[in-house]
């Protein structure tokens, strides 16, 4: 798609990505939690400066993208390779 104003409305696939990703590392390392969303929220941003989103196609990303991480950390398989992330985040820092 070339730069411009937006053809579609459609929730922002980027925005989701980077939502997804995001609350799961937040969550994963509390500590940095403000420093991720936030840049999480400058990745999907970009889809609107760039002009292939709306607003409103940003806030749905961002929203599916939170539920689902939120949905994702209730499954027990995910929970494990949390637990396995966590982990080995807690020994790099040592």
């Amino acid at each position: 798609m070339k730069p411009g104003k937006a053809a579609n409305s459609y929730p922002s696939g980027h925005a989701s990505l980077s939502f997804s990703v995001g609350v799961v590392l937040a969550s994963l390392m509390p500590e940095k939690s403000q420093a991720i969303l936030a840049r999480a929220s400058e990745y999907a941003e970009h889809r609107l400066v760039c002009g292939v989103h709306f607003r409103s196609d940003i806030v749905a990303g961002q929203q599916f993208g939170t539920v689902l991480a939120l949905r994702l950390m209730q499954n027990p398989q995910f929970q494990a390779q949390m637990n396995l992330a966590r982990a080995e985040l807690s020994a790099a820092q040592r």
